[in-house]
């Protein structure tokens, strides 16, 4: 998991963006990622949230999309 950008914007938003890379045998498997999230009121402590829930959300999706190669045979 590489991770390129983990901060906010001046546009109000959160950017979470980066490419994971999984080697299963011979196989690799590899995709970018990016996700923006809004942030709701200036301020850090509004970034941080918006970086948890960002990040929650695209290790979420990340497992969801990575379940059927790991789990095959």
């Amino acid at each position: 998991l590489d991770v390129t950008a983990f901060q906010g914007r001046f546009d109000g938003q959160a950017v979470i963006a980066g490419r994971w890379l999984l080697q299963r045998g011979k196989q690799a498997y590899s995709q970018s990622f990016q996700r923006l999230v809004p942030l709701p009121e200036d301020g850090y402590p509004a970034l941080v949230r918006a970086l948890r829930e960002g990040w929650q959300t695209e290790v979420k999706q990340l497992a969801q999309e990575l379940q059927p190669t790991l789990t095959a045979k």
